[in-house]
């Protein structure tokens, strides 16, 4: 195998069988792969005890709430400006785990922890009549499953591509994190779902390498942001619209690679 350290190493590679596709990363630019927009819960063998467990998730979410202890922070945009409404209670990103959040949710990270390559995962709320704006996500490597714990009636839905699934109580949706992707709460109450990812089995022997280069390509896509200022004068205007200057594709790739060697070794 490629040396790690040497930061040479790209493409997963299975013991048998045909390979899958190359590891996608945020910083590669827009996706433009082969992985469905959604998939079938009905494959993975974990989905329905996960499923059965929705309520005890909830429970021990409001019991949190109602104590103070739920841990809920600002989803974090490395883009920079904050999604109104939109916050979570983190557990794990891609290995990288909070463990004052685990530790008041025993029930939740118990059940979590019995799901085979779980990589992130944490409490999704979003308030009422609010938006995640359409972005890819970080790679083409996990699987992205949204449980619905406390959803409306009415329009909560999320489109990934060109195609669109509604949330619900105790429903499991399954996706593609890869592909540009949107989430709405068009209600007058707020949606609460568990969001988490799973990493496909081709790429599981890797799966402590993929997520470093994960969190480093956040890392180079935070800094570019912050470089904004520096490059061009309309900086404001991309400051609103969360968008900023990325650097040239092999500057992105140097820089994704040399962060990620050192997050290897805290994962």
């Amino acid at each position: 195998m490629t040396s790690i350290f040497g930061a040479t190493y790209e493409p997963a590679v299975t013991p048998s069988g045909p390979s899958p596709e190359p590891v996608y990363y945020r910083t590669d630019g827009p996706y433009r792969g082969a992985a469905p927009f959604f998939y079938d819960v009905d494959r993975f063998p974990w989905a329905r005890r996960v499923q059965d467990g929705w309520r005890a998730i909830r429970d021990e979410y409001e019991a949190n709430v109602r104590h103070g202890t739920d841990r809920i922070v600002d989803v974090f945009n490395p883009t920079g400006p904050k999604v109104p409404g939109w916050r979570s209670v983190n557990f794990q990103t891609y290995l990288w785990r909070f463990d004052e959040a685990r530790r008041a949710f025993p029930t939740t990270v118990a059940l979590l922890q019995s799901i085979p390559g779980l990589t992130s995962a944490f409490i999704n709320v979003l308030e009422p009549n609010s938006t995640i704006p359409a972005h890819h996500g970080d790679s083409n490597t996990i699987v992205r499953c949204h449980l619905g714990l406390d959803v409306p009636a009415g329009d909560c839905g999320v489109r990934v591509g060109a195609e669109t699934r509604q949330c619900g109580n105790g429903t499991l949706i399954a996706f593609s994190d890869a592909h540009e992707h949107a989430s709405w709460n068009a209600t007058d109450q707020r949606r609460i779902v568990l969001v988490f990812d799973v990493m496909l089995p081709e790429y599981r022997a890797q799966a402590r390498w993929i997520c470093a280069n994960v969190l480093a390509a956040v890392g180079v896509i935070w800094l570019e942001a912050r470089l904004r200022f520096l490059r061009r004068a309309d900086t404001l205007e991309l400051r609103q619209a969360g968008r900023t200057i990325p650097f040239p594709r092999p500057v992105r790739k140097t820089l994704r690679r040399a962060l990620a060697a050192g997050v290897y070794l805290r994962l």
